[in-house]
């Protein structure tokens, strides 16, 4: 055999020796996370360090039974062995080896602003999806909480037991820039080079806007070597009194421990999530909004700095003009359903009510869209669009004023409405509300009212508006009242995803 020839064969041995090795670890990757129902409530878990040892979120499955773990389309029961409650981590003792293969855990500091990956089954499918997401460095929540909401704080949005919150303020996360997580993503591991360096945690809703973070890689050897049992009678993260009602884990209608009436419920929801709106900007590019979750929008109020819940209440000013009878209040809002829709890239976050039918039309600015109340008099708009640079976002405002003016609407803010943000260098923010009311002066009846919402975050920019088309017909009549300021709440809930 020639020489020429031997180094060819070896050539051709290590090739396909690199290829076996590559489909290896990837599918060893994808084969060590698992699906996790704790009672109604779903999520994920990842084999860790030694086989069929699964590590998930401990809001998941805490005071929840009974709890199942899936791999491979096989199912088995599960308990917590140990829980690290300060990093909402919980570990569980599978009642059957299933023979789920380990990943370990990354070594060192990850390279942060890399591509990593998170993992998700899609329903009815075998095996997760790599999905991609890039991280930022880590952090802790209460450096989350100075920003987001100063009271009563980011405290009272997590999951509660004693007393304590858990995850614990002083917790390290990990800041999670992926605005397609979606409910039943606790417990899908972060991974970098085929090793853990995160677990999906979620968060809560703060002032109607998702906060999204991730634990850290380091606190799986805090809940292996320090975790504890579960106390007897641990309180679940929708007892009385927790407020976590938005961490990460959710519904799927795959969960053995639903009823047919709950696999039926569920499978309608993910049908309309699965069916995302798309849309265009002014440069063409495509948008995807999907149907993210589905809440009372009490839930959504409870969320929002105390400024934006005045301004809620604001809008019911001139209800003092009607009889007590005819009088509405925010209180008749508090149980009607919205739905929560995010968009793929931008994170932009719109809350309307549930099954609003979208109707796309185009202008100088790109794809509008607009939804309407049942009986068509009012009318909310939104555009939205994908940015290079923060330039670039401020044209797009200047061009959404400039159609506001043409519209015959003011298109300056009072500065009390103005929340500018543009000098934080890492996460660039501003917002304005423009609200023009109009009054007979003779009765001091209102004749029209202009109410509208321009938003930059980083490079993208959302504007919303709403619209009457008979101002009489609408104000006379309770219940297109009652829609007129479901949508103009609407208004103030859209912004974007808080990372």
């Amino acid at each position: 055999m020639s020489l020429h020839f031997r180094c060819f064969l070896l050539r051709i041995t290590f090739f396909f020796c690199c290829i076996l090795l590559c489909s290896v670890t990837t599918f060893g990757q994808e084969n060590s996370v698992v699906k996790v129902f704790g009672g109604k409530v779903a999520g994920y878990g990842v084999a860790c360090q030694s086989p069929d040892m699964i590590v998930t979120a401990l809001h998941v499955v805490a005071g929840r039974t009974p709890i199942k773990v899936e791999w491979h389309g096989k199912t088995v029961d599960a308990r917590i062995e140990k829980i690290y409650k300060a990093s909402d981590m919980a570990l569980l003792k599978l009642s059957a080896p299933l023979g789920v293969p380990p990943m370990q855990l990354y070594s060192g500091v990850p390279p942060w602003d890399e591509q990593f990956e998170y993992w998700e089954f899609p329903i009815g499918a075998p095996n997760p999806l790599r999905k991609t997401a890039r991280l930022e460095q880590t952090t802790s929540l209460a450096k989350i909480n100075s920003r987001v909401k100063p009271d009563p704080g980011l405290e009272n949005s997590l999951c509660k037991d004693g007393g304590q919150p858990y995850p614990g303020m002083t917790t390290v996360v990990i800041n999670f820039e992926e605005p397609n997580i979606k409910k039943a993503h606790s417990g899908s591991p972060l991974t970098y080079n085929q090793k853990i360096v995160g677990l999906i945690d979620g968060g809560a809703l703060l002032d109607g806007k998702n906060c999204v973070w991730a634990i850290y890689k380091d606190d799986f050897n805090k809940l292996l070597a320090q975790g504890s049992p579960p106390p007897a009678g641990m309180a679940t993260c929708a007892s009385s009194g927790a407020t976590a009602t938005n961490m990460y884990s959710g519904t799927r209608s795959d969960n053995p421990n639903f009823t047919p009436e709950e696999v039926e419920a569920a499978q309608a929801f993910e049908v309309a999530a699965a069916t995302p709106l798309t849309i265009f900007d002014n440069s063409g590019d495509t948008l995807n909004i999907f149907n993210d979750q589905r809440m009372s929008f009490g839930e959504i109020y409870e969320s929002l700095f105390d400024l934006n819940q005045q301004r809620i209440r604001d809008l019911f000013s001139d209800e003092i003009l009607f009889s007590e009878n005819e009088r509405l209040s925010i209180d008749d809002l508090m149980e009607m359903t919205m739905d929560m829709h995010q968009g793929d890239k931008t994170g932009a976050s719109f809350v309307l009510p549930m099954k609003c039918d979208f109707v796309s039309s185009k202008n100088s600015m790109g794809t509008v869209i607009s939804v309407q109340s049942p009986s068509g008099l009012t009318t909310l708009s939104f555009y939205l669009s994908k940015n290079d640079s923060a330039e670039e976002a401020t044209a797009e405002m200047a061009k959404f004023k400039q159609m506001l003016t043409e519209m015959g609407q003011p298109s300056e803010a009072n500065a009390n409405n103005i929340k500018d943000y543009n000098c934080d260098v890492s996460d660039p923010y501003y917002r304005e509300y423009i609200d023009n009311p109009a009054y007979d002066e003779q009765t001091g009846q209102p004749t029209s009212k202009f109410f509208a919402a321009l938003t930059i975050n980083e490079n993208d920019f959302l504007g919303m508006w709403v619209s009457v088309s008979d101002w009489k017909k609408m104000w006379h009549n309770k219940e297109e009242r009652l829609q007129f300021y479901l949508l103009q709440s609407s208004v103030i809930f859209g912004d974007f995803a808080i990372f």
